[in-house]
């Protein structure tokens, strides 16, 4: 009998009738009409099949620039990012280029990207194609171009020098800083600081001519192409100051 009894459930209604009632009458919230638990509602699934579906696009995007980017060896250290772009322009649009390594260290190499795999094909035929001094290698990239790293903020001493700076390659060997000095100077006007770099041992150098005055510096800019020595220039834009340290006497 105490077993039974154990068993039986004291809050049912055959034992508090009454009780309930008068709860359910007063608070009828406390006994909702459905007292079993309900089921949570399922969430939207950001499952794995969209976090599967949105990395199967992430990879797709990566394999298409892939395909679309070459690899370039053997670049002269005398060469910038923009003209290997224009080098390349020919084989389609260019969408950014990247040339790694250190520019004391003799060649370098770097990556092409095109609009699209079309022209990276075509850019395959400037494979031993002589860019500045030396024909570089072309060949179908494995990577992406890496994203650069942001240049530090530069002071408005800084941004002002540059203005004034040109960049200078195809400079013949032959040539000093005072004789470029007087070159520049008569040419376009006083001339501030000359830094020249590169190798005696190559036929020619670059550099970097600071000038007094950006109308100077914007003049001899439109000078590139001209004859000084055994060599034609190039005259571009700096993206960089010449630095104290750096500054000839």
């Amino acid at each position: 009998m105490m077993e039974c009894e154990s068993k039986l459930n004291p809050l049912a209604d055959e034992f508090v009738p009454s009780l309930r009632r008068c709860l359910s009458a007063a608070a009828p919230e406390f006994f909702p009409s459905s007292h079993r638990l309900r089921p949570i509602a399922s969430q939207p699934q950001r499952s794995r099949a969209q976090t599967g579906s949105s990395h199967a696009e992430r990879n797709a995007e990566k394999e298409s620039k892939i395909k679309r980017t070459v690899y370039v060896g053997d670049i002269d250290p005398r060469i910038t990012e923009e003209e290997l772009m224009r080098e390349f322009s020919n084989c389609g649009v260019v969408k950014g280029s990247c040339i790694c390594g250190d520019t004391k260290s003799g060649l370098r190499y770097g990556f092409v990207e095109f609009e699209n795999e079309d022209c990276a094909k075509a850019a395959m035929r400037l494979n031993c194609t002589r860019i500045g001094l030396y024909p570089v290698r072309v060949l179908p990239s494995h990577r992406t171009i890496a994203p650069r790293n942001r240049l530090p903020s530069r002071s408005g001493d800084d941004r002002e020098k540059i203005v004034r700076t040109v960049y200078c390659s195809y400079i013949d060997t032959t040539l000093s800083e005072k004789d470029l000095k007087e070159f520049f100077e008569i040419q376009f006007g006083e001339v501030s600081c000359i830094r020249l770099l590169g190798d005696q041992k190559s036929s020619t150098r670059y550099g970097f001519i600071e000038f007094a005055k950006e109308e100077f510096a914007v003049a001899a800019i439109k000078c590139t192409g001209m004859l000084l020595g055994n060599y034609r220039v190039k005259v571009v834009s700096s993206k960089a100051a010449i630095r104290p340290s750096q500054h000839s006497n």
